[in-house]
């Protein structure tokens, strides 16, 4: 007897289990398939996801490659039956899917190909989605597989899934995605008594480091890079997220003497006088105190202004200043702070899905407490529009972790 069969068949575990999120009930009658699944069901911690090391005491790999063989032979004759459940098609998808895990070839293609049409039966249902999602995770594609589990969440998946299986497998891609704040968060809503739920809480904070007021970081472990049509920047330590503005060339700057920084050059700006560029300076500092001796220390003195449309939340100021860039007009400096609270669910606003990377250091979670970001545009008055718009569209645009 293989190690899962102790239990008589057909019992139930208590762990969330992705089996128990179909319908396989008129299966009760097979001489064979109760038994089966009852062993699928406690040996699915150990199926449903791929191992790059094989845990420590489990029993032969092997053993599971045998137990989804002979439950793949069992449904085989069963799926192109008139009685088939509508549910039998996930069930074999789900097989070939751990078959993939444990290195079958062609079980992929196979898998997907259930899948789908599973899912071209049934559009509305939301499970193909979510083991299409996870497939497409678990075969190399890791950002394609969590963006799919983000609009599935978005559009209120979970409770449809009928399983909290799918919030376990939320969180183990988002961890692979490098979406640590995403993966507490599906935790959350995964039952205590889950035996997964301690393994992935220890890879979490595996993956994580607090960060302190005191340290120092280099701008590569304060930014992370989104590139694409419209590229973005996040940061976990400051609970930021930036868009690039087209054509714009990004200077991402460390975490030191209590600050963070980040700024933006535009590219060549007609003027008058000769090409002209805009820049957009960013820190974040925490805020201990009144947000205008903070911008006068950095600034100078400035004069208040109304806050922008794009944030009415924000205090602004602003000096127009005809001997700078006098060739071009004069310069103009606009500047707007914004009080950002500490996030209850620290990342999760402001994550993006990213490849995973070999040997990557742990992500350094925000710093505590409320921060005041401040952002300023300096400009030649020559080149104020499209500075201008720019500097809306990146206020419209950036997003402030749990704001």
């Amino acid at each position: 007897m293989n190690w899962w069969s102790s239990a008589e068949p057909g019992s139930r575990v208590t762990a969330p289990s992705v089996i128990d999120a179909l319908d396989l009930r008129a299966l009760d009658a097979h001489p064979h398939l109760p038994a089966i699944l009852a062993d699928l069901r406690r040996a699915e911690p150990l199926l449903r996801r791929w191992w790059p090391q094989w845990p420590a005491g489990a029993p032969p790999e092997e053993d599971c490659r045998q137990l989804l063989t002979v439950a793949e032979a069992q449904l085989a004759p069963l799926l192109g039956s008139p009685d088939a459940p509508p549910d039998l098609a996930l069930l074999a998808g789900l097989l070939a899917a751990w078959q993939h895990h444990r290195g079958q070839e062609g079980a992929a293609l196979r898998a997907r190909r259930l899948l789908t049409h599973a899912l071209q039966r049934h559009p509305e249902d939301v499970r193909p989605l979510w083991f299409l999602a996870v497939l497409d995770a678990m075969s190399g594609k890791v950002v394609e597989g969590m963006w799919a589990l983000l609009r599935l969440a978005a559009a209120g998946a979970g409770p449809r899934a009928r399983s909290a299986a799918f919030w376990l497998d939320y969180a183990e891609v988002a961890l692979l995605a490098g979406m640590p704040g995403h993966a507490a968060w599906a935790l959350d809503k995964v039952p205590a008594s889950a035996p997964a739920l301690g393994p992935l809480r220890g890879a979490l904070s595996g993956c994580t480091r607090p960060s302190r007021l005191a340290d120092q970081q280099p701008a590569t472990r304060v930014w992370r890079e989104h590139p694409g049509e419209l590229c973005r920047w996040s940061s976990h330590i400051l609970g930021l997220s930036l868009p690039q503005p087209p054509g714009w060339i990004a200077e991402p700057g460390p975490w030191a003497l209590g600050r963070g920084t980040f700024s933006l050059r535009s590219p060549p700006l007609p003027g008058p006088r000769g090409p002209v560029q805009a820049r957009v300076a960013l820190a974040v500092a925490p805020a201990h105190g009144p947000v205008e001796a903070l911008v006068e220390s950095w600034f100078g003195a400035l004069s208040p202004m109304p806050a922008p449309a794009e944030r009415p939340d924000a205090r602004a100021w602003g000096l127009d200043d005809p001997a700078r860039y006098p060739e071009q007009g004069g310069g103009l400096l606009r500047v707007i702070a914004l009080r950002a609270p500490e996030p209850r669910a620290p990342g999760l606003g402001i994550e993006l899905p990213v490849a995973p990377i070999e040997g990557a250091e742990p992500t350094l979670l925000r710093i505590p407490g409320p921060l005041w970001v401040v952002l300023a545009l300096d400009s030649a008055q020559s080149v104020a529009e499209p500075a201008h718009r720019a500097f809306r569209s990146l206020l419209r645009r950036m997003v402030i972790d749990g704001a």
